[in-house]
């Protein structure tokens, strides 16, 4: 890489690396990332369910639910609204649970700060159960899970980003949790269904990207976008395209019921 570009590279991330060191919520709305070819839905998802629509409609009738690692409160305030039933929320993350408290406490949500794989409620204790993007247990789920009672959940899977392995050895390789959720509902003894679902999406810049492995440091562990700014340029190199860096992104929807 030349100097010239390597100059050029860093200062195209920098606003992104201050961005990142300020982030908070779980939100990437205004991030310039668009899928390669255009949704085959009319409301814009790329996946072929709607996740949002899908918990609106469990919860509707439900008498209590918790959604399990809510992030920024985001999702789950969209979930909420307008329903007649008691929401309740958990989020680990010292810097999101307080801004989830704020967004949800006008709409009488309270928010407690706890893990999603140890839980500090009672047995039985929810009607509906909703994880996104969190990571889960699924022998807890089973134990605060009233009789009848729904899990639903829509979850990273394995292939997202897959084209970064050359360029980042050392990113971390995470176990097939579908497979591992799948396998611990069904020895609790509910009963699951499940999808699954990837597309193409273009990153404009190497900044977004470098923002999203600034943000989730887990992806690969001591990313430095400077020390590692050749390697972004090699995957920009590889993957880019009119469009913008092509990764591949990957989700799946399990649901786990219950018997009464």
């Amino acid at each position: 890489m030349t100097d010239a570009r390597r100059a050029r590279a860093l200062a195209e991330i920098a606003p992104f690396v201050e961005r990142a060191r300020a982030f908070s919520g779980w939100s990437f709305d205004d991030l310039r990332v668009m899928p390669v070819e255009p949704s085959p839905h009319a409301d814009g998802r790329m996946t072929p369910w709607d996740y949002v629509a899908l918990a609106r409609e469990r919860a509707a009738r439900s008498r209590r639910v918790v959604d399990l690692g809510t992030g920024g409160g985001e999702v789950y305030m969209r979930i909420a609204a307008g329903i007649d039933a008691e929401f309740v929320a958990s989020e680990e993350w010292h810097v999101n649970a307080p801004v989830a408290r704020d967004r949800l406490r006008p709409l009488g949500i309270d928010v407690v700060h706890a893990s999603s794989e140890r839980t500090p409620w009672r047995a039985e204790a929810f009607d509906l159960i909703l994880s996104r993007h969190e990571a889960i247990e699924p022998e807890e789920i089973a134990r605060i899970l009233r009789p009848g009672g729904t899990f639903l959940t829509q979850q990273v899977a394995t292939e997202q980003w897959k084209e970064l392995a050359p360029f980042f050895p050392d990113r971390t390789v995470f176990p097939d949790h579908f497979v591992e959720y799948r396998r611990g509902f069904e020895r609790a003894g509910l009963r699951v269904t499940a999808q699954y679902h990837a597309w193409q999406a273009a990153y404009a810049t190497v900044g977004e990207i470098a923002f999203m492995l600034l943000i989730a440091p887990w992806e690969v562990p001591g990313f430095d976008p400077a020390r590692d700014i050749d390697r972004l340029m090699a995957l920009e190199d590889a993957h880019g395209t009119a469009q913008g860096i092509v990764l591949t992104l990957a989700r799946y929807l399990m649901e786990a019921v219950k018997p009464a």
